[in-house]
């Protein structure tokens, strides 16, 4: 199927509106904005990752739809290409090796990076439960890459007070 018939497509499977940003956000992270067909293979890996992101909260969703480097109108997509590469490097790190299963992260791991961020426990603590909702003890490399936009707007806020004890997400 083509482009057009691809976001049609997900519109039914998913009975739940994607904007023109989760779109893009979707196609930069698969690396799909070169491609003119998929086939059914790629269509469920990509129905997969539309789904994660129209179940997102909505704070981390708006960030999303707010973020400047996922629209399609903006040439911006090397520093997007950039930024997912930090995330998957980011999400090796917290790789720990032969403990977890391949392709996840102890969720441990990433409460202890958000903390060091500058999160409060408080907000540490609601990241983790969106992660670790089926409490297995792991966040795994999709569900990693569907909150990229939240980590952006903690390194942001970082970058703009690194002595600041909290981090505030608006």
């Amino acid at each position: 199927m083509n482009r057009e018939e691809l976001e049609g497509a997900l519109q039914i499977v998913n009975h739940n509106l994607l904007t023109e940003n989760e779109f893009s956000y979707m196609y930069h992270i698969l690396n799909l904005t070169g491609r003119r067909k998929v086939n059914f293979k790629l269509f469920c890996v990509i129905a997969a990752l539309s789904e994660r992101i129209t179940h997102m909260d909505p704070v981390i969703r708006e960030l999303l739809n707010k973020e400047k480097g996922w629209k399609r109108d903006t040439n911006d997509y090397d520093t997007l290409d950039v930024r997912m590469n930090r995330s998957k490097e980011l999400f090796q790190l917290l790789d720990e090796g032969d403990s977890v299963p391949f392709g996840n992260a102890l969720a441990s791991s990433l409460a202890v990076e958000l903390t060091a961020g500058g999160l409060s426990p408080e907000l540490t603590n609601y990241v983790m439960s969106k992660f670790n909702r089926e409490g297995k003890g792991y966040v795994d490399f999709l569900d990693y890459v569907t909150y990229v936009p939240l980590f952006i707007e903690i390194h942001e806020k970082i970058i703009k007070d690194p002595l600041c004890s909290k981090v505030r997400i608006k």
